[in-house]
């Protein structure tokens, strides 16, 4: 599903009800936070979220088992959930242009050591 460009501010709640999606494009809207319901969408591979507001993720995002791609570029994140780490299928994680972003890369290595992942930080 693809909804990005409508200037949307507010998680969308009927998203929360398709617990069958599998992929979700939210790029350029306003929104500056994912409510904890995000991680009831249990088939969700695909998630991108760039640029937009976002100032935190809720821990709930680690229950997304499924989740392959995980964009979050141009945003103003300050951290990331520790939760992440629990995503064993996350494989491209894209953190690129969070210029507040507060937390380590080698602490955000340390959350997936036992997988294969591409990180993408700004330097």
């Amino acid at each position: 599903m693809d909804i990005s460009r409508n200037q949307i501010s507010n998680f969308p709640k009927e998203i929360q009800k398709l617990q069958n999606l599998e992929a979700l494009f939210l790029n350029g809207n306003s929104l500056s936070n994912l409510p904890e319901e995000i991680g009831e969408l249990e088939k969700l591979g695909i998630l991108y979220l760039n640029n937009n507001q976002l100032t935190t993720l809720p821990k709930e995002i680690g229950q997304l088992e499924n989740l392959v791609s995980l964009s979050l570029s141009s945003n103003k994140l300050t951290s990331i959930p520790d939760e992440l780490g629990q995503l064993k299928k996350l494989r491209i994680l894209n953190l690129w242009d969070n210029p507040t972003l507060t937390t380590p890369e080698r602490n955000i290595r340390k959350l997936f050591r036992n997988q294969e992942i591409a990180i993408e930080i700004s330097p």
